[in-house]
């Protein structure tokens, strides 16, 4: 089992002081996943600022190992529907 922190970075930098223990990586990516999913579950105009969400999975010494990025764009269209 390896401890894994997930940072989350958006408009500077909020860090996991806890983390969790995975099996292995696929599990951590998999909740990477699920702890984007509440996060915008609870707040989904936190897509919508303009900045891309970035959740980084770090080991104990702060290494990342993987990056999940969320990030969304508005299409030229959208403008003719306002």
């Amino acid at each position: 089992m390896a401890h894994y922190f997930f940072n989350v970075v958006e408009d500077g930098h909020k860090v996991d002081t806890i983390g969790a223990d995975y099996a292995d990586p696929q599990m951590a990516r998999m909740e990477a996943v699920c702890f984007a999913a509440q996060l915008l579950k609870n707040e989904p105009e936190r897509v919508w600022k303009g900045a891309e969400l970035r959740i980084e999975a770090t080991d104990a010494w702060g290494t990342v190992l993987f990056t999940l990025l969320i990030s969304s764009v508005d299409a030229e269209a959208l403008a003719r529907h306002k």
